[in-house]
């Protein structure tokens, strides 16, 4: 039996795909699978698993999975919160 906020997180993961989202999922690169997820005032690395784009703005949204935590944490993250891994980055999330 799911808890009304199990559900509640289920249903928002499912939002995602109504009107305002394009059905076609675009390709992801190889080599730009793993990047920086800002989550709560960290970064933690995740592993990009879709990528859907809005069909108002154009913007892109990512399907991520943080690494070493379960599936229950994968979430919808909108574009501002996804950084790639390089030197400033890495910088940038030691001092958070």
């Amino acid at each position: 039996m799911t808890s009304n906020s199990t559900k509640k997180v289920i249903n928002s993961k499912k939002r995602k795909k109504k009107s305002n989202y394009k059905a076609k999922t675009i390709q992801i690169k190889d080599g730009e699978h793993e990047k920086y997820i800002f989550h709560r005032g960290m970064f933690y690395k995740g592993n990009i698993l879709k990528i859907i784009q809005n069909k108002l703005n154009g913007q892109l949204d990512y399907f991520v999975h943080y690494i070493g935590w379960g599936k229950n944490h994968d979430e919808w993250v909108d574009h501002t919160r996804v950084y790639p891994i390089n030197e400033e980055t890495t910088l940038m999330a030691k001092k958070v």
